[in-house]
């Protein structure tokens, strides 16, 4: 009874040693590949997988050459390097894509066919049954990337196992499951009786990962659409304000050269600004002391806003002058910090400096209010994302509160850079209809069905491992009691021959006797006439006897 690989002249343990060999050289291979720079780069695996394809690979060599310690050691090295590379993919997600693992860690499919095989390797002699178990495991997940590969399932698990990782995780798998015979008792062999249960493992592990993959792949789906929305989005808000800050240049430049416009030029100039723009509420003009000196309003504005139809424009905060102090020196259209500017809205303005004849005349500001630039701006977002900007920790635009908001892990903010070293942050988070939209509960389905089928899959298999059982107890109970019926035919047969035997030697005796009956009749008839003879001769002797006896006596008488 076998526990360990099969003996050294076995096909099994020829097989095993053959894909070991062969798996250690395709790790190899790669490992040269990487070292050279030589090959496509579609076909290299990363470093990981291959230098614990060639330690498998050795390890499974050794082991079938009962070599136990050497195969023991090499397995334990890469199930630990198996272990932290499950460790990093479970921290980063599993099907986390190359683009956010290092190049040299192994794929989470990978890595876990290695720790199978490596654990394999290590139980191989003391647990053959469940060493055979993973062995089975390893070559079915490493069938399904493949077949994964070749049927182009993109957006799985098998999307993130190169092919030549899949080959030489095969490789492994065969080898275990050849090179290691699980011992038999009684009852029937165990590889038929944990066969079911490493098939609904591994169907049960696949679908595991596929759930994962599809989990990782919305989620990846879904940040790649709100990244975009975010671009999208700064660069919008960066042309607009732009195009702003060129506009106001132009109307600065204009001024330097005419030495301070004309009213009618001016307030054309602003017009122009405000029509073509549409998102300035105002352009103005500032003085050196910093008091608007002028405004220029659109010809009819949109909502009621201080400064319009003969109110005042708001006054500039110290902040501001501030900031417009900085873009006089810098010759540079600067943004000043927002202020509340009545009715709950925040406003700020966008300035540039005036010169006459290279002498300060003061700014050219067109101001903003801050949710209505951004409505108009991001309108076409808004209804599918949850846009919030602040400035510093002060939020200046989005839904107040968390109330509605579904909270984002891996949502980011990204900074808006504003003329005079100014930025805003703003975050940008998917509405639940969009998470609903994307984030689809087709991924709990497959979980669900898949563990469905596994546990279908194990007790049809199971069936039909009983009923296998069952049927060859039957043909083995069969073949005994043909060969208890055939033992008895031959032993009636022995009886009917020694009967007819026993029959032919009672009728030879019975002959046998009746001859001496005959001969001993005879005898006794002989007998008998002698005996009648003896007894006449006798009685003849005794007259004689008599009469000689009489006749002497008288004369011996007388004598």
């Amino acid at each position: 009874m076998e526990r360990v690989m099969g003996r050294r002249t076995s096909w099994r343990s020829r097989v095993a040693m053959g894909a070991g060999l062969a798996a250690a050289m395709l790790g190899a291979a790669t490992l040269f590949f990487h070292v050279t720079h030589v090959g496509p780069a579609r076909w290299r695996m990363p470093v990981g997988t291959a230098a614990g394809l060639v330690l498998a690979g050795a390890s499974l060599v050794a082991c079938s050459q009962h070599r136990r310690t050497v195969a023991r050691a090499l397995a334990g090295v890469v199930v630990v390097g198996a272990l932290l590379a499950l460790a990093h993919h479970l921290r980063v997600g599993m099907g986390g894509g190359p683009g956010g693992l290092p190049p040299t860690l192994p794929a989470a499919s990978s890595a876990l066919c290695l720790l199978f095989a490596g654990a394999a390797l290590m139980l191989g002699h003391h647990q053959p049954a469940t060493a055979w178990t993973l062995g089975i495991a390893v070559l079915a997940l490493a069938t399904l990337g493949l077949s994964g590969r070749l049927l182009q399932l993109h957006a799985t698990f098998v999307d993130f196992m190169p092919p030549l990782s899949a080959l030489g995780c095969a490789l492994l798998g065969l080898g275990l499951a050849f090179g290691i015979r699980p011992r038999t008792t009684a009852r029937g062999d165990l590889a038929s009786r944990y066969t079911p249960l490493a098939a609904g493992a591994t169907c049960l592990l696949a679908t595991l990962l596929f759930w994962q993959s599809l989990v990782v792949h919305q989620r990846a789906e879904l940040q790649r659409v709100v990244e975009m929305t975010a671009v999208g989005s700064l660069a919008e808000l960066s042309a607009f304000v732009t195009s702003v800050a060129r506009a106001l240049d132009h109307i600065a430049e204009e001024w330097n050269a005419a030495g301070r416009l004309p009213a009618v030029q001016w307030r054309y100039q602003s017009r122009l600004v405000l029509e073509r723009l549409g998102g300035p509420r105002s352009v103005e003009w500032i003085d050196d002391a910093y008091d608007v000196v002028y405004i220029v309003r659109p010809p009819k504005a949109l909502s009621p806003f201080p400064g319009a139809a003969g109110e005042p424009a708001p006054p500039l905060t110290s902040d501001a002058q501030r900031a417009l102090s900085v873009g006089r020196a810098s010759h540079a259209a600067v943004a000043t910090p927002t202020f509340d500017a009545g009715e709950r809205q925040i406003a700020f303005r966008l300035a540039v400096p005036l010169f006459r004849r290279d002498a300060p005349d003061g700014f050219v500001s067109a101001l903003f209010l801050v949710d209505e630039m951004l409505d108009d701006l991001l309108a076409t977002r808004l209804r599918d994302y949850v846009i919030t900007v602040y400035e510093g920790d002060a939020q200046i635009y989005g839904a107040r509160g968390s109330a509605g908001v579904v909270p984002c892990s891996w949502c980011r903010p990204y900074t808006l850079d504003l003329p005079g070293e100014r930025s805003w942050s703003i975050r940008i988070l998917p509405s639940a209809e969009l998470r609903e939209t994307i984030e689809t509960s087709f991924p709990e389905m497959i979980l669900f069905s898949g563990i469905l089928i596994s546990i279908l899959l194990t007790a049809m298999l199971q069936f039909l491992a009983r009923e296998r059982r069952t049927a060859r107890d039957l043909a083995r109970a069969n073949r005994a009691l043909h060969d208890e019926v055939a033992s008895r035919r031959t032993a009636e047969q022995e009886i009917r021959t020694l009967a007819t035997e026993l029959e032919q030697r009672v009728r030879d005796r019975t002959t046998e006797l009746a001859t001496s009956n005959t001969a001993l009749r005879s005898e006794n008839a002989l007998r008998q006439r002698a005996q009648s003879t003896l007894e006449t001769a006798n009685k003849n002797l005794r007259h004689f006897a008599s009469f000689v006896s009489h006749e002497l006596r008288q004369p011996l008488a007388t004598m």
